[in-house]
């Protein structure tokens, strides 16, 4: 069926479809001359499993790839337009403690002052 014409329920014409029926939105379009040229994934059919008390999707490793994620990744799961939409959270950099302190400066340095006496076991 690979490259077959179905009629499409969205527009009610004849969409170019793969090995799964993929909506007219999702077909190629003739692009301009010199325009950029995207990787687009296609329309994949996932089914929702229960997961305890929630429901899961299972993502393919190729798509994750794709977008840089794996196990452990976090994103943010949106609803627009009647749609979820998952997206990469951008990384907190880390630094190293040589890092942290290249922008150390002695004036930042105070005694140290303590209103109170001791009043445990404590040793200042």
């Amino acid at each position: 069926m690979a490259g077959s014409l179905r009629q499409c329920n969205a527009c009610a014409a004849s969409c170019h479809t793969s090995r799964v029926y993929l909506p007219c939105r999702y077909v190629p379009r003739r692009r301009p001359i010199g325009a950029p040229i995207a990787r687009r994934i296609g329309a994949m059919l996932v089914q929702l499993s229960k997961w305890g008390n929630s429901l899961a999707v299972r993502l393919p490793a190729h798509a994750l790839k794709d977008v840089g994620l794996g196990e452990g990744s976090q994103v943010d799961l949106t609803v627009e337009d009647g749609r979820l939409v998952l997206s990469p959270v951008a990384h907190r950099p880390r630094y190293t403690l040589d890092e942290l302190l290249e922008g150390f400066k002695e004036e930042h340095v105070h005694e140290e002052s303590f209103a109170d006496r001791p009043r445990g076991q404590e040793i200042f």
